[in-house]
């Protein structure tokens, strides 16, 4: 089942203790970039597979409306 305070809490979690990265790193758990972040906190919610690989904008783009 999906959380959306779940998906919230981890990114609120992170604020001021992770960086910013757009290199081999992004993929946390110090270092995130943009989209790494969002699909990692979808998958704390429960709105991305836990075996799911961590994509990019676009492949959030083409998540809209599922």
């Amino acid at each position: 089942m999906s959380d959306i305070n779940a998906t919230l809490n981890w990114m609120r979690s992170r604020v001021g203790k992770v960086g910013y990265s757009m290199s081999y790193l992004r993929h946390g758990p110090n270092y995130y970039d943009c989209s790494s972040a969002v699909f990692s906190a979808l998958k704390a919610g429960g709105f991305w597979p836990q075996n799911g690989v961590l994509g990019t904008t676009e492949t959030l783009y083409a998540q809209e409306g599922k």
